[in-house]
């Protein structure tokens, strides 16, 4: 280690104190200067990104505009074309509102074509408007819907777009992140959704009847709209939890979003899906959808100031920081001009003090005391070595009194493993002292395996009383004069693992929830009496789901004590013969529980597969459809 300094030795020896400094300045300065380069790059870094940010969804606003005119005028359009000539007039004049709206956003987009690359998806969007205006009233509705939905594609591409180049998507925090997904994925979906809903809805209601077709259509959207609500039920929720200052400027919007899309997806699945003739009046079911837009697009504009508040106090706490540092960096670059100067002067009066002692010495050929104002090493010269001692004893008793009220074991041991020393805290955590017995011994471990322990290490103790200590150990090794000593510091770990048991079990339990809920939510079981139930099933099957189906239907049956369960299989195209085949041993189960179950819907691929299996389907009874099969069900059981 000396050999190690000789070279700094040798050249400090040979500066002055002014070089020293210099010196020394020189080579803290370097790093703290790239340090402090790289700390300002960041921030600044930071601001930029959340500027580009707060661009992106300035942008965001003429979209949003677009695409609540959009939607209305589709609504305006399939109210004329289904008959409602009192609606051409407004239908005009949307029409031109939207007109001057695009010019507005064609003049707006200017001024982003060198920040935002968005030629493409403008293009689209424009020449989307002027197919759908080349024949507005001259549609069918459905054409009309179809124009209408692919304006509203173009406007999300748009939104979409804007949220890859401002940076938005790759938001760092998580409130901004989900706020963000919101604007540009979530509630443009929802509202392109709902529009699908009112128009496809609306005509089948005004006709007084529902096609094949519409009702096809009616559930894909209404489950969009459901799967929409859920994610904003979720997607808040998480921003709420990590920023609870939004929840009380926000909760109000996102409550009135979620109860009105639960609400209109509840009409829309009870009084027109599920019934031959829609049983809603248009009139209601118009103010129904009208309402759960106009809470979708508050809930936008809620979530837009929200964000831009995030963002801008985002920058302002980067530019705080920065200045905050900048002054600090400098602060301490005075302080330490201003300390160095201090400590020179002090060094040169305390040197010309003993020159004029040796002068006095050298003159006078007395001894001359020397007064010096000092407490460092210079002043130290002129104590006793008295007071040293007595400074080392006092050192030493501190650093015992540290060890002695330290909170972790402290123990050291020689090569062959006999404890020499051991602070309180090692007969707290041990339970009983230790002094003189093995260190193997007492942790019920081999010597050569501990001596091996690198870094830290978790052992079980077996306690004198029977019980068992989980303790953590960091080993170091110290030489003295003739021996190599072992330094064992051990750490009570019991909480610790208590509160790491507590955490899993809660994920554990929280991960069982969420998967129950979303086995239930898969496989709906409804009662249409006290006897009949019915399950509508939408989407593939594979055995895993199917699995989870019968046990409802097996619970519910039982649990209810229903004769007749209507298993729908009208949203589902196919399934393949394993699971045909555990469907026929579902309907099995269910006879042996004493009620009968009987498919409604059923598709021809499906049908095939059933065949395929080969099995018994005599006692299988089968209905073209759900609403045929819960009228003859119900009459036979009424």
């Amino acid at each position: 280690m000396r050999a190690f300094f000789t070279p700094a030795t040798w050249l400090m020896k040979r500066l002055t104190y002014p070089q020293k400094f210099g010196l020394l300045s020189l080579v803290f300065a370097i790093p703290l200067t790239f340090l402090l380069s790289a700390l300002l790059t960041d921030l600044q870094r930071e601001i930029n990104y959340t500027r580009s940010e707060l661009e992106g969804t300035t942008y965001l606003q003429p979209l949003r505009g677009l695409m609540q005119s959009i939607v209305e005028q589709q609504l305006l359009a399939e109210r004329y074309l289904g008959g409602d000539q009192a609606s051409l007039s407004p239908l005009l004049l949307k029409n031109e509102t939207i007109s001057n709206q695009l010019e507005a956003f064609k003049a707006f987009d200017s001024q982003y074509k060198g920040r935002f690359d968005t030629q493409t998806q403008v293009t689209v969007l424009f020449n989307e408007w002027e197919r759908l205006q080349a024949q507005l009233t001259l549609r069918s509705v459905a054409d009309s819907n179809a124009a209408h939905n692919r304006v509203l594609q173009a406007v999300r591409a748009c939104m979409q777009r804007i949220g890859d180049q401002s940076g938005l998507i790759l938001d760092p925090n998580i409130d901004s992140y989900y706020l963000m997904n919101a604007l540009i994925e979530t509630l443009p979906a929802h509202q392109a959704a709902t529009a699908s809903v009112a128009s496809a809805g609306g005509n089948a209601i005004d006709r007084g009847t529902i096609s094949p077709e519409e009702r096809n259509t009616l559930t894909v959207v209404n489950s969009q709209l459901q799967e929409t609500n859920t994610e904003i039920n979720y997607s808040l929720g998480v921003v709420f939890s990590n920023n609870e200052a939004l929840r009380p400027l926000m909760e109000e919007s996102v409550r009135s979003f979620i109860q009105a899309t639960e609400e209109l997806s509840f009409q829309i699945l009870l009084q027109v899906i599920r019934v031959e003739t829609p049983t809603i009046d248009s009139t209601t079911f118009r103010q129904e959808t009208e309402f759960t837009l106009n809470s979708s697009f508050k809930l936008w504009d809620a979530t837009s100031t929200q964000l831009n508040a995030l963002l801008n106090q985002r920058i302002s706490q980067a530019q705080t920081r920065r200045a905050f540092f900048i002054g600090l960096i400098a602060s301490l670059i005075l302080l330490a001009i201003y300390l160095f100067l201090g400590f020179y002067r002090a060094v040169m009066d305390t040197v010309r003090a003993f020159q004029q002692a040796a002068g006095s010495m050298l003159t006078s050929n007395t001894l001359s005391n020397v007064t010096i104002d000092t407490r460092d090493e210079l002043g130290q010269v002129a104590t006793s070595f008295n007071s040293i001692a007595s400074a080392m004893v006092e050192s030493s008793s501190q650093r015992q009194a540290i060890v002695d009220h330290a909170a972790e074991a402290i123990i050291t041991y020689d090569q062959q493993g006999i404890i020499r020393s051991a602070n309180r805290a090692a007969e707290r955590i041990l339970g009983r002292n230790v002094d003189q017995l093995n260190i193997a011994e007492v942790l019920g471990v081999e010597l050569a395996s501990l001596q091996q322990q690198t870094g830290a290490a978790e052992f079980d103790v077996r306690l004198p009383n029977g019980e068992t200590q989980p303790v953590e150990m960091v080993l170091g090794t110290m030489q003295t004069d003739e021996h190599q000593l072992w330094i064992a510091f051990l750490r009570d770990i019991q909480i610790r693992r208590r509160t790491e048991q507590e955490r899993n079990q809660l994920q554990a339990e929280m991960i069982r929830g969420h998967t129950a809920m979303l086995a239930r939510l898969s496989a709906p079981l409804i009662p249409l009496s006290d006897t009949v139930m019915v399950m509508p099933l939408v989407g593939a099957l594979d055995g895993e789901r199917l699995q989870q189906i019968t046990n409802n239907l097996l619970d519910g049956i039982s649990s209810q004590r229903a004769r007749v369960a209507l298993l729908d299989m009208t949203g589902v195209p196919n399934v393949d013969r394993e699971v045909a085949s555990r469907l026929l041993r579902a309907a099995q189960g269910i006879r042996l529980l004493g009620a009968n179950l009987i498919l409604t819907g059923v598709q021809p691929d499906v049908a095939q597969a059933l065949i395929s299996v080969g099995g018994n389907l005599d006692d299988l009874q089968t209905y073209p459809t759900l609403q045929q099969g819960i009228r003859t069900v119900l009459r036979n059981h009424a």
